[in-house]
């Protein structure tokens, strides 16, 4: 892998390059459950999830990761926002189920309570 840049950084942190990172996307699709982005700010975002059926799962809130420009296998990505992946879980990503046990509150109020905090 040839870097361009440094390693990656959470939104919201300097970036060695003046440019501004390629953005997250506002919906995608991935292992069979679709996201789609409801709320954003610059350190965080909030993605409601869907099972194929349709069927609303939960919400999960991020801390978007910026990555640097680079080439993997033969293709090139330029500086860019991604989702943090499952081993960043509890530091960059929270799930919170629509309905839980033990709670009153619904899943979109407590992924938007984490994303506040946050912010």
């Amino acid at each position: 892998m040839k870097k361009t840049n440094n390693s990656p950084t959470r939104t919201g942190e300097k970036t060695p390059s003046s440019k501004v990172p390629e953005p997250l996307k506002l919906a995608y699709k991935l292992d069979g459950l679709n996201y789609r982005q409801i709320v954003r700010e610059k350190k965080a975002a909030v993605y409601a999830v869907y099972s194929p059926t349709g069927a609303l799962r939960g919400y999960e809130t991020i801390i978007p990761i910026v990555r640097p420009s680079c080439e993997l296998g033969g293709k090139s990505y330029p500086l860019r926002e991604t989702y943090p992946n499952s081993e960043q879980g509890g530091a960059s990503l929270w799930y919170f189920p629509e309905r839980e046990e033990g709670t009153d509150k619904p899943g979109f109020r407590r992924a938007f309570e984490r994303f506040i905090e946050i912010l």
